[in-house]
């Protein structure tokens, strides 16, 4: 009896609904509609003002485009050790047995793009954030390693923030499994560029450069080094693009300021110029690049990042100058349309003062490889690389490395 009570209202239920579908409609009386409690969605729009991958900012007329990468390298380096005092100086990184001769890395980058048009002309702003696990950080728990890559604005010619130096032109092809010597550093920047008729372009900027001093060696401990900057680097730069490729003819200037105050000070300069051209009659994305950098007291803007190579030595009561060049080039052919290969060489000199504690040094520097896209945006690849470096009136030593990376743009 109980359980029938139970089922009572239940049974009710259904038969009142199977009588409320046998009613015809209510007719309303004209009146107000309903209220709609439910908000209107604001859908994204596309923006193809500025090429694929861009949308609109809702409530903006400014385009945003989110991308990245996220590489990862099996990369093992067999590197002999530098002569002893090589510089002059002691070395402090690891080397032996404490060296990761197999580094592992993961990379992963986060790009964000905004553009506009407004009534003062085109705005733009970039940023590039990066982080890096491998197996250096890790071994001496600095992982994860975080960086603001890039970051920059750019209004009416103008460009200011972190990003690449307007001194800079070919940085390379390759993966890079071995340095090649060539300008190659992010700086923070304030330029302006000027755009003529014919794919002709003017730059001047000025430059932080505490990204490229090597400062001056007294051979006093603690006394070695640069000091804090006073002055940016100037930068100039000529450039021409074209159908055929482009062209860069660029100079700068930096204050050398060591970190001991009884030494001089100098200036320095550098000069580079260089020429990427398409080769079309190789195929349709195969292009070759030829630079030549020279650099007076800035070894930097030659492309060597060997702290214990100085822009300046302190002899008899004189600060003198080191003088750096390099010819370095590169090329790239696709063998068919989603594999290439790649080539990059360089050559550079290093012409210390007399009686220097570094020798005169020559680096030749050799990197190939071959990579494959089996979709869009994701390659797949390995990088064989070579450098011998030959201090004058010294044993040369060699340096040998293998990579093999993947890695996902989107």
């Amino acid at each position: 009896m109980t359980r029938k009570l139970i089922f009572l209202p239940v049974l009710l239920s259904f038969g009142v609904a199977a009588q409320a579908t046998d009613l015809p409609g209510p007719v309303f009386s004209e009146g107000p509609e309903p209220l709609n409690l439910v908000e209107p969605l604001n859908y994204v729009q596309v923006c193809d003002a500025y090429g694929e991958g861009f949308f609109f900012l809702p409530g903006t007329q400014t385009c945003l485009r989110l991308s990245g990468r996220v590489r990862t390298d099996a990369h093992y380096r067999d590197f002999a050790d530098k002569p002893a005092n090589w510089g002059g100086v002691p070395q402090n990184g690891p080397k032996g047995r404490d060296l990761n001769s197999l580094r592992l890395r993961a990379r992963s980058y986060i790009r964000m793009d905004t553009r506009s048009e407004t009534e003062f002309g085109f705005v733009r702003s970039f940023t590039e954030l990066r982080a890096t696990v491998d197996s250096d950080s890790e071994r001496y728990d600095d992982s994860p390693v975080m960086d603001l890559n890039k970051a920059y604005i750019q209004f009416g010619g103008f460009t200011i923030g972190r990003t690449g130096s307007l001194f800079d032109f070919f940085t390379g092809a390759t993966f890079g499994a071995v340095h090649r010597d060539w300008s190659d550093t992010n700086s923070w920047t304030a330029a302006y560029t000027e755009v003529l008729e014919g794919g002709v372009s003017v730059t001047i900027s000025i430059e932080d450069p505490v990204y490229r001093a090597h400062g001056v060696f007294t051979g006093v401990t603690g006394e070695n080094g640069k000091a804090g900057n006073k002055a940016p680097d100037a930068v100039a730069a000529f450039r021409m693009d074209g159908d055929w490729g482009s062209a860069k003819l660029a100079g700068a200037v930096t204050n050398i300021r060591p970190e001991a105050s009884y030494v001089p000070g100098k200036i320095g300069w550098a000069l580079g110029a260089g020429a990427i051209i398409n080769l079309p009659q190789l195929g349709g994305q195969d292009a070759m690049a030829l630079q030549f950098q020279y650099g007076n007291g800035a070894v930097s803007y030659v492309g060597i990042d060997d702290d214990e190579v100085f822009d300046a030595y302190y002899i008899n009561g004189s600060t003198q100058k080191t003088e750096a060049l390099s010819f370095s080039g590169g090329i790239t052919h696709y063998v068919a349309p989603d594999v290439r290969t790649d080539f990059d060489a360089s050559y550079a000199v290093v012409d210390t003062p007399a009686g220097a504690a570094l020798p005169d040094f020559d680096r030749i520097a050799l990197d190939w490889d071959l990579v494959w896209s089996p979709v869009s945006g994701m390659e797949m690849g390995i990088d064989l690389g070579y450098a011998r470096v030959s201090p004058e009136g010294q044993k040369d030593f060699d340096e040998a490395s293998a990579l093999m990376r993947v890695q996902r743009t989107f």
